[in-house]
């Protein structure tokens, strides 16, 4: 089976991507607080509504009895007129007892215990409205809003009942004034803004980084070899002795340099040189541990740290790998210039 591979992204693509993706994220969650509202809002629209509507009712005789007579109920349904109808939905009527004594427009087939909270706080007098499930035609479950009104003898009296009103769902949603394109334009600007901002301020401290970092490596490492230079060799022994002090194991530091140099430059030219001195580092970490280092001194001087050893026969056993190693050919280059 044949692995996908996805190129490597630059840091640069990297921050613009990842600000991007946060920016997106926190426009979605500004979408959806926005809808909320909205949908709230025409909630809060359509209880005003229905508190207009309901006013004129009046609680019909029976009510505390939980027997309402037929007489009442007819008047009950003039007073409620299309608000009861089955085309709006349905409006049912509860005692203070929580006693079903009236019912009107479409047949309902379950209630819940979020509609039975929200009748115990209309019959304390509170407005509320709660989002539900019921059956409709065909048995398929549609959303509702059920919404709870307090029935008063008088406008400053108690409440002696509780309404509930059930309406689609989508008929209250559809009033909702979800914001524009037009309205979103300034915070799409915003957001765009926000993010070149968040890209500069990342290509500014990445580049800031960078130009720290290249000073730092000059300081550290030979320009030619890419070794550790004198400098840090000196202070990587000084850390090893250190250690070597604490713990048990010896340090060990071999010097060598390459005999006859000066010809290899004379005759084969400074590329060939610079050549050789660029491949015995490499040669040498063949047979070399992970913690050992080699260092170029100067010209054709280079330095290696053997910390940890056992003995003084790991030390001996350590040359004996390394100068057969440094005795191999090395393979020419092109011609340079000489002398």
């Amino acid at each position: 089976m044949r692995r996908l591979s996805f190129p490597r992204l630059n840091p640069r693509t990297q921050l613009a991507i990842l600000t991007g993706v946060l920016l997106a994220l926190v426009g979605v969650v500004f979408a959806v607080e926005e809808r909320a509202a909205a949908l709230e809002r025409a909630t809060s629209a359509h209880e005003a509504a229905l508190a207009a509507r309901l006013s004129s009712a009046q609680p019909p005789s029976g009510l505390a009895a939980g027997r309402v007579p037929r007489r009442a109920v007819r008047t009950l349904d003039r007073a409620l007129g299309d608000v009861a109808s089955a085309r709006a939905g349905s409006v049912r009527l509860w005692n203070r007892d929580g006693e079903l004594v009236y019912s009107g427009g479409r047949r309902l087939t379950r209630s819940s215990a979020a509609i039975s909270q929200a009748l115990g706080g209309g019959l304390r007098g509170r407005v509320d409205s709660v989002r539900v499930a019921d059956a409709g035609r065909g048995g398929q479950a549609r959303d509702q809003l059920a919404t709870i009104m307090p029935l008063r003898a008088t406008p400053a009296g108690p409440a002696v009942g509780a309404f509930e009103v059930r309406r689609p769902w989508e008929s209250v949603a559809d009033r909702a004034d979800f914001p524009s394109w037009g309205g979103l334009l300034p915070i799409v600007a915003a957001l765009t803004l926000a993010w070149v901002g968040m890209l500069v301020a990342g290509s500014l401290a990445m580049r800031g980084r960078a130009g720290g970092a290249a000073p730092l490596k000059e300081a550290q490492l030979d320009p030619l070899t890419d070794l550790p230079n004198r400098t840090t060799f000196r202070d990587l022994l000084d850390r090893a002795l250190i250690a070597g002090k604490r713990g048990p194991g010896l340090v060990a530091v071999m010097l060598m340099d390459v005999d006859r140099f000066k010809e290899i430059n004379d005759t084969l030219g400074h590329y060939n040189g610079d050549l050789l001195l660029k491949r015995i580092g490499p040669r040498l970490r063949t047979v070399l541990r992970d913690q050992d280092t080699v260092a170029r001194l100067g010209g054709d001087e280079f330095a290696i740290l053997l910390p940890g050893l056992p003995d003084e026969a790991a030390v001996a056993t350590a040359a004996e790998r390394i100068v057969p190693d440094l005795r191999g050919a090395v393979r020419a280059g092109r011609a340079g210039p000489r002398g």
